[in-house]
């Protein structure tokens, strides 16, 4: 792990801490009210981030979420597949080191060639990523390209405590959805069913406290490109992210740690951070076709209210 590097960005309203493993967030903190607040739940320290297995601020790709052997589709995008992987299973990016490619003060883009012989996916895939501070926004660019067919869907991984506090019970969530697939094997059709009135409805701002006492969130929801796409708050302040994907994941990490978390130093914290990871529903990924660009981008838009 001693080949990880660490970029710092910053602005008046923002620092990001960047780490070239698994191109990850390890850090984010917001200027609120004078006072550098730190929003994320992450590893108390770089040493225990780097080997914590909850993927916590990771770059996840080539394809983000789970993928079932048994549904692979048979086009020849995929090659050596016998069991279910997830993350981009045994070359993902979010296990491999990045090169800097350039760096500013408020800017760095991080690239990683995965080759085809290390993985399950046809082709060789370059991929790039740009993490740019504007102003209170940290701006994500994906970038990437095949020489082969194949799928891609990448996101990012960060877990978001806004207030500090060990876990997200006090935080407010809106995701404006009418639609979303249910977590576990309805992830193998894609099968939508609509948003109705009940624990993972938050058409209208909710209390995370109110779903998270009995049930945990694993969702993914269809939402409107770039436009915001869901909304979180805590502790004063509100986080707002866009992106250029039809859906985004809702996830309430649903596991205690094995490492110490930034937010709270002992070991319950089932609910320590929540992350929202813009990306495709992952049944209806669309075809890369070889040499065709990926370009995505998402926006965490950060406020004091």
């Amino acid at each position: 792990m001693n080949r990880n590097q660490t970029n710092v960005l910053k602005n008046k309203d923002l620092e990001v801490t960047i780490l070239t493993y698994g191109a990850s967030i390890f850090d984010i903190r917001y200027n609120h009210e004078g006072n550098m607040r730190q929003v994320l739940s992450t590893s108390k320290d770089i040493e225990t981030f780097l080997i914590d297995d909850l993927n916590k601020g990771r770059l996840i790709g080539r394809t983000a979420g789970k993928t079932f052997h048994e549904v692979v589709k048979e086009d020849a995008c995929y090659h050596g597949v016998t069991t279910d992987f997830s993350h981009g299973g045994k070359s993902g990016f979010n296990k491999q080191f990045f090169d800097v490619l350039s760096v500013k003060e408020d800017e760095v883009t991080l690239g990683f060639l995965e080759l085809e012989k290390d993985g399950f996916y046809q082709g060789d895939f370059e991929v790039k990523v740009t993490y740019k501070l504007d102003g209170s926004r940290l701006i994500i660019i994906v970038e990437g390209h095949s020489t082969k067919d194949t799928y891609a869907n990448i996101t990012t991984h960060p877990y978001f405590n806004l207030s500090g506090e060990k876990d997200i019970m006090n935080h407010y969530l809106m995701v404006p959805s009418k639609a979303h697939v249910r977590r576990s094997n309805d992830y193998k059709t894609g099968k939508r069913f609509e948003v109705k009135r009940g624990f993972d409805d938050f058409r209208e701002e909710t209390c995370l406290k109110d779903t998270l006492k009995n049930e945990v969130l694993d969702h993914v929801y269809e939402v409107k490109e770039n436009s915001i796409q869901a909304t979180l708050r805590a502790g004063g302040i509100k986080l707002s992210v866009s992106s250029s994907y039809p859906a985004i994941v809702i996830f309430s990490q649903n596991r205690d740690s094995i490492y110490p978390l930034s937010n709270n130093h002992t070991l319950n914290n089932l609910h320590g951070g929540l992350a929202i990871e813009p990306q495709y529903v992952q049944a209806d990924v669309p075809l890369l076709k070889k040499g065709d660009k990926y370009h995505h981008e998402m926006t965490f838009h950060f406020e004091s209210i």
